[in-house]
């Protein structure tokens, strides 16, 4: 039993590394669009999905390499096993122009991966001396939000991206909106999901971090200057030698946008007031059948815009020889690529009147706001030829009936009735059906053990992540005390959220994109953790967030900062270990 036990465990790493080495990529990235001479960027290399040897990174011409570091991860969640690595590297641009970070490599077997080569624009600093932060606030560049739209002319229904940004040189630890946003004149769409990572941006030859705070999709509803709301927001920026930090408010300046109606030139007739890029997806059941037979077709309507105004496109088909029903739909939205988008789904039931042979293509227009013009899409061309059925299918509600069966005499009912046993042999029989359902039983027994290997296996590696939560945390939080003593603020803060994360996730079991701050605070209150240690983690997650945004360097903070973390790690498990016993 041992020997199978042991060969199971061989075959399931033996596919796991498998399927880590075939999914496996490697990519770069950098933590800045534009930079300025001398300013800092982060360049890393990630490879997902497998385990590499033998890292070989670029030379990083025209730049200073002011410190680098790596980091490997892995984990089995749910039988679903997920692996990374990451060499990372802070930089300095040291020339002015378009900086080229080139290829980095990596071995993952006998095969050799590299990265594709990034690009960072380059600008001279304004060679400004430098700025104590009460200075950088009181001229109004130090700390500020702007609404950044993707177009200011626009046209009524079209889809406009508002992202309310952050800027900043300046260390913020907190911040908080004061005020709801409300749209008039606009459909609005909250987008959740969009990439919110720290960017470097220069504007006017000085270089800011940037972080998108808010954003919204919004249609317009009506023509002429509509008005994006201000936003106002109260932040929290860290004071040099102040453990306290200073309160300071700011909004965003009012934006206006040009919404022109549609264009009347071009409009094609079938379109129904689609607005956005869309495709268009047709198919068809058979097309050889009789005026007794039901055909089926089914059009996907799928693209970036407001889905709800879609319509069901008109097929275009004779209404003499075909009687067409109002279609079925299904509708999906969702948030792809930063923005709305979705599907529709139109299935028709047409049944044909006549026989003949019949051609026709489905359609479908839209106006496309890229190109300013109206876009019909046309599916494939179907030919159906109908035959000649007997017409005895359900007509408006009530059964044809059989001309043949009408014309009969009526029969006499019989009054006496016999019944005698029919002798079907082995067909059907009791050992018919054990026979049968033996080879079932069998697979569903061994399908029953597999299912019950593989979830013993995951209950002991849950079991064996949360028992080891709090050792992992200490030892991610005792190399964060490392960089504390070397006063490397970026790597400290780092490890202090990794540490802060990996233990709740080890701690709760839960999988890496359920990771949010919302969602380890109903945890934790759900597992009656104390209020004040929850909302302590999530002021610790905030604070790291925040320093690795704006540079925060302060030493105390840190150290303040440090202490907090180890000494929420053993208040939430010492409370977590009571509530384990009392289960118990």
């Amino acid at each position: 039993m041992r020997n199978h036990v042991r060969i199971l465990i061989y075959c399931f790493i033996f596919l796991i590394g498998n399927t880590l080495n075939a999914q496996a990529r490697f990519e770069a990235t950098s933590d800045a669009k534009q930079a300025t001479v001398g300013s800092e960027v982060v360049i890393q290399f990630t490879l997902y999905g497998a385990k590499g040897a033998g890292f070989q990174p670029p030379a990083f011409k025209n730049c200073t390499v002011i410190s680098n570091s790596n980091k490997s991860s892995f984990s089995i969640v749910n039988g679903k096993a997920t692996q990374s690595m990451t060499y990372q590297y802070l930089i300095s641009p040291q020339k002015v122009g378009r900086l080229r970070i080139a290829s980095a490599r990596i071995k993952v077997g006998k095969n050799t991966l590299k990265t594709k080569p990034i690009y960072v624009t380059v600008v001279k600093s304004s060679n400004k001396k430098q700025q104590s932060v009460e200075q950088l606030l009181n001229s109004g560049k130090g700390m500020f939000i702007k609404a950044v739209l993707d177009t200011v002319n626009t046209y009524l229904g079209q889809q406009i991206i508002v992202d309310y940004k952050l800027f900043t040189q300046v260390g913020v630890s907190r911040y908080n909106p004061t005020n709801k946003l409300d749209f008039p004149g606009f459909y609005a769409q909250e987008i959740q999901r969009y990439n919110n990572n720290i960017i470097g941006e220069v504007i006017e030859n000085t270089s800011y971090k940037t972080k998108v705070l808010q954003r919204f999709a919004l249609f317009p509803q009506r023509t002429g200057i509509l008005e994006i709301p201000v936003l106002r927001m109260n932040a929290t920026i860290q004071i040099p030698g102040s453990r306290r930090g200073k309160n300071v408010g700011a909004k965003t300046d009012v934006v206006k946008i040009n919404v022109k109606p549609l264009p009347n030139k071009g409009k094609p007739d079938n379109f129904t007031g689609a607005i956005g890029n869309y495709r268009l997806v047709s198919q068809i059941g058979n097309t050889t059948v009789t005026t007794d037979d039901a055909i089926t077709m089914r059009l996907e309507i799928i693209g970036a815009g407001d889905i709800k105004q879609v319509q069901a496109p008109k097929l275009d088909l004779p209404k003499e020889n075909f009687e067409i029903y109002e279609p079925t739909m299904n509708e999906s939205v969702s948030q792809a690529s930063g923005m709305v988008a979705g599907k529709k789904i139109f299935e028709y039931t047409i049944l044909p009147r006549k026989a003949g042979n019949y051609s026709f293509a489905p359609s479908f227009s839209f106006f496309s706001p890229d190109s300013a013009r109206y876009i019909t899409l046309t599916g494939d061309r179907y030919s159906i030829d109908v035959g000649q059925g007997s017409n005895k299918r359900v007509v408006y509600g009530e059964s044809a009936v059989d001309d043949d069966l009408a014309n009969k005499e009526m029969r006499f009912i019989q009054l006496e009735t016999k019944l005698k046993k029919v002798n079907r042999g082995f067909f059907a029989s009791i050992p018919f059906w054990v026979l049968t359902a033996l080879p079932f039983l069998f697979l569903g027994g061994v399908f029953f053990k597999k299912k019950q290997l593989v979830a013993t296996s995951n209950i002991d590696q849950s079991v064996l992540k949360r028992q080891r939560a709090e050792q992992e945390a200490l030892k991610q939080l005792a190399e964060a005390k490392s960089f504390l003593d070397k006063k490397d603020s970026k790597g400290f803060y780092n490890e202090v959220s990794q540490g802060l994360w990996s233990y709740v996730s080890d701690k709760l079991n839960l999988n890496v994109i359920d990771l949010s701050k919302e969602n380890i605070k109903e945890k934790l209150l759900g597992l009656d953790v104390n209020a004040a240690n929850v909302d302590r983690f999530v002021n610790l997650i905030n604070t790291s967030e925040m320093a690795l945004f704006a540079g925060m360097d302060n030493a105390e903070s840190m150290d303040s900062v440090y202490k907090d973390a180890a000494s929420l790690i053993t208040d939430i498990e010492q409370e977590l270990g009571k509530e384990e016993e009392e289960a118990s």
